[in-house]
């Protein structure tokens, strides 16, 4: 489990590629969600974003004691903003936002119709999560206000719920990012 500290710089200019097969997610939220007949339904899009490491350890963060789920692990993400930006755009900016990763390639993503889940505050999020290439060197950068530590895992670790080299616990935020974490694994890893 590491530490860091936040320095950030002015948010970089970001030019990611990715397949035609997500050109779906070129499209604003409110355009998503009207063009799949579901509008009214969410009160917006989230998004995670899977990066795996070239020993196929994936990253993952652990929520700050200040937040919702205080000490809980999760990959990087959150919500896309609603009218003035993609949904891939999202989800690049939230992986720069709270790891200071730049996104170079988004791979494929997790789930094609999304997974839906509500919040405490019983407000319905449809959420993707999608793999992704870094630009090297990799040197995160977390946002003290949203995580406190970052680690790579295994899959072992994973299953394990358990960091092979510490005692530190693998608790995650939810059943939902437990069962995702584990198709990416299974898919990617």
């Amino acid at each position: 489990m590491e530490n860091v500290s936040t320095q950030y710089t002015s948010k970089p200019s970001f030019h990611c590629k990715f397949p035609s097969s997500l050109d779906k997610f070129r499209k604003t939220v409110e355009e998503y969600l009207l063009e799949n007949h579901i509008n009214g339904q969410y009160a917006g899009i989230c998004t995670g974003a899977f990066t795996l490491d070239n020993m196929g350890r994936i990253l993952v963060v652990q929520r700050a004691d200040t937040d919702s789920w205080p000490g809980r692990w999760e990959i990087p993400g959150g919500a896309c903003e609603a009218n003035n930006e993609s949904v891939l755009d999202g989800m690049v900016r939230e992986m720069w936002e709270e790891t200071g990763m730049v996104v170079t390639s988004v791979v494929g993503v997790l789930n094609d119709q999304g997974k839906s889940f509500t919040t405490r505050s019983r407000k319905r999020f449809l959420k993707f999560e999608f793999k992704v290439e870094i630009e090297l060197p990799n040197k995160i950068k977390l946002n003290p206000a949203e995580h406190k530590a970052f680690m790579w895992i295994t899959e072992e670790e994973f299953n394990s719920g358990k960091k092979e080299d510490a005692d530190t616990v693998i608790d995650f935020t939810s059943e939902m990012q437990v069962a995702s974490i584990r198709e990416a694994f299974q898919l990617w890893g």
